[in-house]
């Protein structure tokens, strides 16, 4: 073999070999596991790799009009709005990503995973007054401004929708995964569910309201892969000084 014919077979090898490492650390590495695939519309999973935000932050310029989205959707609070919290006070509560499905019998269901932040989950699921007799019924209740759950379904894993019940109301065993099952939204305004984005108040036993999202599931008529239109619409307790900036409600 001539010296020229071994440089190109060096080059060569070289070449294959950095490609391999290149899709190997394209493959996983110590990055995100890709997507499993999963969606509302079989397994009950929610689909955040392909969720739009939406920010409660929103109400300053929305005129009143609900945000609307045919895909899953992350709710959050900007920096600036977490910011005008009461001073001391922590949020039980990162982020919501919720997600639908409409049927043809007229019934919907809406899945909602929660981030908690701060020891939220342990805040939440602490005994109070109001809210149900254990703490996953506390924790429900909590986060849907006090509604009650007497017969939530504690599960494994979200059900699938051959699983579902009528009116059902389904948790996980780690508080994470919420599901409900109810009949669709007739319209934009017609609130579905409400999720609350809460913190404790000073003397650490009740929990006060800082903002919430008012969630209508429209289903039958809509664009929505899954047959179903989200529509929510934000409210927080934080004031809108005249320059739009948000201050403490304490601040008043």
């Amino acid at each position: 073999m001539t010296a020229t014919a071994a440089r190109k077979i060096a080059v060569a090898t070289s070449s294959l070999a950095a490609a391999v490492l290149l899709l190997a650390g394209c493959s996983g590495g110590t990055g995100e596991a890709p997507d499993s695939g999963g969606d509302a519309s079989g397994d009950g999973d929610v689909e955040q790799s392909s969720a739009v935000v939406y920010q409660v932050d929103e109400v300053k310029t929305d005129d009143g009009n609900p945000f609307t989205s045919d895909s899953p959707v992350t709710i959050e609070l900007s920096d600036e709005l977490e910011s005008a919290l009461p001073t001391g006070a922590q949020m039980t509560v990162g982020q919501y990503t919720i997600s639908a499905k409409a049927f043809e019998t007229g019934m919907c269901r809406l899945d909602v995973e929660t981030v908690f932040a701060n020891g939220g989950q342990d805040t939440l699921s602490a005994t109070r007054e109001r809210g149900g007799d254990n703490p996953h019924e506390f924790v429900m209740s909590a986060l849907t401004k006090d509604r009650k759950y007497s017969d939530a379904i504690v599960v494994d894993a979200p059900p699938s929708d051959e699983d579902l019940e009528d009116d059902g109301e389904y948790i996980t065993d780690d508080f994470t995964r919420m599901t409900f099952v109810d009949r669709c939204s007739e319209n934009a305004t017609d609130r579905f569910l409400p999720l609350d984005f809460l913190y404790p108040g000073e003397d650490g036993d009740e929990l006060e309201s800082f903002a919430d999202v008012d969630i209508a599931v429209v289903g039958g008529t809509q664009s929505g892969s899954a047959g179903a239109t989200l529509f929510l619409i934000g409210d927080t307790e934080a004031e809108l000084t005249p320059a739009g900036d948000w201050r403490s409600p304490e601040e008043d």
